[in-house]
């Protein structure tokens, strides 16, 4: 008579950071931090030596970004025992892998002087809305990746086998755990994938407000 017992799958998670990418939220974050008052050139040099902050630090070079979080749902799994030919104890269970992704985007909010005008407050709300648009665009990539994984995720058996059930069960919840891991890196190549292909269409770069674009760069 098989015994069965519930066990927790190990929790596996990897966070990637994506310039202005993200998964699973539309909401964008600003904080005191990313708040640059001043002109173009404050707002210029802010982009370059330092560019967006989020809780993995600043980012030189972008004026938005997301950091995003791939981790398995915690899901328990009962696991059975049998005996197998050689007289070991071997412990099997079936498990279908499911997948969370979840992401906190981050931009800088520029808040130019008065002396500017509200010709180039617009400008500024309209490079605001362009940074949005450009992460909304990943959030709807990521959330059909994130669907379309859990909709098609196998129910697969695992095996192991060893000289007593404790060893039998450590070394099954081994394997489940590895193929937990391989879960979340093949989430992360498909969120890479969707971002590189969304860029080639769109390109990577955010013009500059209109009003500060003598000369400079995009981004």
């Amino acid at each position: 008579m098989p015994m069965f017992v519930r066990a927790p799958m190990r929790c596996h998670a990897a966070a990637l950071i994506l310039s202005l990418a993200s998964a699973g939220v539309s909401a964008i974050e600003i904080g005191e931090d990313n708040i640059v008052y001043g002109d173009c050139q404050d707002l210029l040099e802010r982009i370059e030596e330092y560019g967006v902050w989020d809780e993995s630090g600043y980012h030189p070079g972008q004026p938005g970004n997301t950091h995003v979080q791939v981790e398995t749902r915690d899901t328990g799994y009962r696991v059975s025992y049998r005996t197998d030919e050689q007289g070991r104890s071997c412990a099997f269970t079936q498990v279908r892998i499911r997948l969370s992704v979840s992401s906190v985007s981050s931009r800088i909010d520029w808040q130019p002087e008065s002396a500017m005008g509200a010709g180039c407050n617009n400008q500024r709300r309209q490079w605001h809305e362009a940074i949005t648009r450009h992460e909304e665009a990943h959030v709807a990539d990521n959330r059909r990746l994130e669907k379309a994984y859990n909709r098609d995720a196998p129910l697969r058996r695992y095996e192991a086998c060893d000289e007593s059930e404790e060893d039998a069960w450590l070394a099954l919840n081994e394997a489940v755990s590895r193929a937990a891991g391989n879960a979340v890196t093949e989430m992360l190549k498909r969120i890479h994938t969707a971002v590189d292909h969304y860029h080639q269409r769109q390109g990577t770069h955010i013009p500059m407000p209109q009003c500060c674009q003598g000369g400079h760069n995009s981004y």
